[in-house]
C-alpha cells in the first residue's frame, strides 16, 4: 500500500503534464529530423524520463523547458547509437516521411531542416518552434549565448541559399 501511494504522490501532476504537452513534443521530435513512429518513440521516451525525474521536473524553475531538455538529451543520445549502427552518409540521404496532406512547401523546408547539422537543427528548432529566448536556449544546450546567436545565423544563412528550398518557395508563389 506505502508502494502505491508513494507511486501516485511521485505521478502527481504527471499524467496532466503528459497530455498537455505530447502532441508538441511529437513534433518536435519530427522536428529533429525523426520518422513518425521514431518521432512517437522519442516523445514516450522523453516522457518516461520525466516521470522518473517527476519531483526533480516540479521543482525546476520551468518544467517545460527541462523536459525538452531531456528531449534534446534523449534525440542526441539516440543520434549516436544510430551514428554508430549505420554509415553517416546513408544517415543524411534518408528521405524524411510525410503524409499526403502536407504542401510541397513544407516538405522542402523539413528536407532542408534535416540537411542541416545536428546543433544547427536543435537551435533552429529550440529558437523559433518552441519559441525559446536565445538565454534560454544558450541554457537548456549548456552553451554561451554567443555561440547560440552565431549557430542560428550559420542555419539561417543555409537554410537561405538552400537550392532545393529555393526552388520549392519559387513553384509555390
Amino acid at each position: 500500500m506505502a508502494m502505491r501511494a508513494r507511486s501516485a504522490q511521485r505521478s502527481a501532476g504527471f499524467d496532466d503534464f503528459a497530455q498537455a504537452h505530447w502532441q508538441r513534443l511529437v513534433r518536435t521530435s519530427l522536428l529533429l529530423g525523426c520518422a513518425p513512429s521514431d518521432a512517437e518513440d522519442l516523445a514516450q521516451a522523453c516522457l518516461v524520463k520525466a516521470l522518473v525525474a517527476w519531483p526533480r521536473v516540479q521543482k525546476a524553475d520551468d518544467p517545460t523547458r527541462y523536459v525538452y531538455k531531456i528531449l534534446i538529451n534523449t534525440w542526441r543520445s539516440e543520434a549516436r547509437k544510430a551514428a554508430r549502427a549505420r554509415d553517416a552518409s546513408s544517415m543524411s540521404a534518408q528521405e524524411p516521411v510525410f503524409d499526403s496532406s502536407t504542401v510541397e512547401l513544407a516538405i522542402s523546408m523539413r528536407a532542408a531542416i534535416a540537411r542541416l547539422n545536428q546543433r544547427s537543427r536543435e537551435v533552429l528548432i529550440l529558437r523559433y518552434y518552441l519559441d525559446l529566448s536565445e538565454k534560454e536556449t544558450a541554457d537548456l544546450l549548456g552553451v554561451p549565448p554567443g555561440t547560440i546567436k552565431s549557430r542560428l545565423a550559420r542555419a539561417v544563412s543555409a537554410l537561405s541559399t538552400d537550392a532545393e528550398l529555393i526552388v520549392a518557395e519559387k513553384e509555390a508563389t
